[in-house]
């Protein structure tokens, strides 16, 4: 009888003293944000072995009851945080517990009690919207949400709103602000046409408890336009235009010089091209597009009419240009003359008429202001009575 004894009184104490040797959670935590809950705790742990833990919720007026129904939150995790949003759990009082488990061995339950009414923490305004009337700010706000995307205020009846705003030159230091339970309020009697910047927080009467600021958001007010402001932007944008323009018109001249210093150069043209250029109507001009010449009659007298002298008449070649040979006239001339003194004998026959073919060869015009023109005269070769015509070629 004594061994069946000791091995019912092993069965009956075994559990407790396994369970006894698992070290339980430490330090529970429960982190509360309006009503977004977070459980977290710590485990000293036990020779290098690897624990898992389960969390159970349980609203607190359940508690009273004879047999209360706990909600698992988490079960054989290996985390050391739980999410209890899942369990949507009593705003006003939950009571939630934590045990380890090692190898199928379980640690004692640490229980905590916690009231989000009381120890849950208030969020800001989800938005802020900020805008100008007047001389005046209008400020609206979104209230702080719960879990399920409601507003807390159904919750917290007490829930307020503290208004900062402040000049944005001058920073949060000077700032002022204004307590209100309503999502809109007016904030009046502002300076004109100045910035300023817009926070808010929550808080609740009882308990007091307060919220983090939103992001400051910053908006200019309006006002009433004074004549020296009106002057100021118009000769602003008056100067600017100016500006503008003088800069397009500069650049256009910048571009179009360097056009032209690029292809089409400033080239110093010679003196006569000058000259031809300064009075072009000479080449151009009707009268000048023929060369006009008037005939030139030569009578060869014969051997016997030497002494008595010879007659010639000659007539010079002229173009529209006006200007002739002055070279070969006195030459032709000089031959003439000559001609009457020496041809009183027969042999100065033959040297007449070779000094004549020599005046009154081919001549050309030089020094003429018509280019390409020529004047030939062709004399008689002998004596004869028979007169030679002269013609002018151009």
């Amino acid at each position: 009888m004594a061994p069946a004894a000791l091995l019912v009184a092993l069965s009956l104490f075994l559990p407790c003293i396994l369970r006894a040797q698992v070290p339980p959670p430490e330090n529970l935590t429960l982190q509360a944000v309006n009503t977004d809950y977070s459980l977290r705790w710590t485990w000293p742990g036990m020779d290098g072995q690897t624990a898992s833990f389960t969390v159970q919720c349980v609203s607190k007026y359940q508690l009273a009851r004879k047999n209360p129904k706990w909600k698992t939150a988490c079960e054989e995790t290996s985390d050391m945080s739980c999410d209890l949003n899942p369990l949507d759990l009593h705003y006003l009082g939950l009571y939630t517990r934590v045990c380890a488990t090692v190898n199928g061995n379980d640690s004692d339950w640490v229980p905590l009690d916690f009231a989000p009414a009381k120890d849950a923490a208030v969020g800001p305004p989800t938005a802020v919207q900020v805008s100008a009337i007047d001389s005046g700010l209008e400020i609206s706000i979104l209230e702080p949400q719960t879990n399920n995307n409601t507003s807390m205020k159904e919750k917290v009846s007490s829930l307020r709103y503290r208004f900062t705003y402040w000049e944005e030159s001058t920073g949060s230091k000077s700032a002022q602000f204004l307590i209100s339970p309503n999502t809109r309020v007016v904030q009046e009697n502002l300076q004109s046409w100045t910035r300023y910047c817009v926070s808010v927080q929550s808080l609740t009467i009882e308990p007091n408890r307060t919220s983090t600021f939103t992001v400051p958001v910053c908006i200019g007010t309006n006002g009433a336009f004074s004549w020296g402001k009106i002057c100021l932007i118009f000769f602003s944008c008056l100067f600017f235009v100016f500006l503008l323009v003088f800069g397009l018109v500069l650049g256009c001249f910048l571009c179009h010089r360097i056009y032209k210093n690029s292809f089409n150069p400033k080239v110093d043209l010679p003196s006569f091209l000058d000259e031809f250029l300064a009075s072009p109507t000479l080449l151009h001009s009707e009268q000048h597009s023929e060369l006009q010449c008037d005939l030139l009659s030569v009578r060869s007298p014969s051997p016997q009419q030497v002494p008595s002298g010879a007659r010639d008449s000659i007539h010079s070649c002229s173009g529209d240009s006006g200007v002739s040979s002055n070279d070969t006239s006195t030459s032709a001339q000089s031959s003439v003359r000559s001609t009457q003194s020496s041809a009183q004998s027969p042999e100065l026959s033959s040297g007449l008429t070779n000094e004549l073919e020599g005046s009154l060869g081919l001549i050309q015009v030089q020094d003429i202001d018509l280019p390409q023109k020529h004047a030939l005269f062709i004399a008689d070769e002998g004596f004869g009575d028979s007169p030679e015509t002269v013609q002018c070629q151009q």
